[in-house]
């Protein structure tokens, strides 16, 4: 049996998990315990969902390099859709937007430029 522990106030969370070894058992489990009374509470007993956790949940997102490559690659993807913008802009002769910025807010903060 596991009964989950609240880390902040050290307390039972109200629940727990009964692992079986038949599946008979734990389907007899449910269905003469489910919506019993115990110790003054009515209780639930239902078949648990399977944990969809990913592989690896736990490790640190800088175990490799996966992470970094596709921050990089979209720093890279980003100032190529900027260096075309620019170059439509000149070809249009239109002001060149430069320094897109974020403000504190997450709204941009855009400085334009006159090309010379």
């Amino acid at each position: 049996m596991n009964i989950p522990i609240d880390h902040v106030t050290e307390k039972m969370r109200g629940y727990a998990f009964v692992e079986f070894d038949e599946v008979d058992d734990a389907k007899a489990a449910i269905d003469n315990y489910d919506q019993t009374e115990f110790l003054e509470r009515t209780i639930r007993v239902r078949k648990s969902k399977p944990n969809d956790m990913k592989p690896n949940y736990h490790d640190a997102v800088w175990r490799n390099d996966d992470w970094l490559q596709k921050i990089e690659q979209k720093k890279l993807e980003d100032e190529k859709f900027t260096r075309e913008q620019e170059e439509r802009s000149r070809t249009l002769g239109l002001p060149i937007f430069k320094g897109l910025e974020k403000k504190q807010d997450d709204k941009p903060l855009v400085f334009v430029e006159e090309d010379d």
